[in-house]
């Protein structure tokens, strides 16, 4: 059986393989262990990125960050 992109991510959360390296209000940018080696993956004005070899639009790698990056945001009255 193959491991979906979001259970990948969570087991790569689970297991502490993503860093943080910096957050402000326009970009994020992390490293993550991953299976094969260690890529930078991140978000700024042109969307997320990651540089792991992977085909999909979306890796695993971008939705462990995006799981502990992205919020809802409220307004307040």
């Amino acid at each position: 059986m193959t491991e979906t992109t979001e259970s990948k991510a969570k087991r790569l959360l689970a297991t502490g393989h993503l860093t943080v390296r910096s957050l402000t209000v326009d970009t994020i940018a992390a490293t993550i262990i991953g299976d094969h080696g260690t890529y930078k993956v991140g978000c700024d004005p042109s969307g997320w990125h990651c540089d792991c070899p992977a085909r999909t639009r979306t890796c695993s790698h971008i939705t462990a960050l995006q799981t502990v990056t992205l919020t809802t945001r409220t307004e307040t009255k």
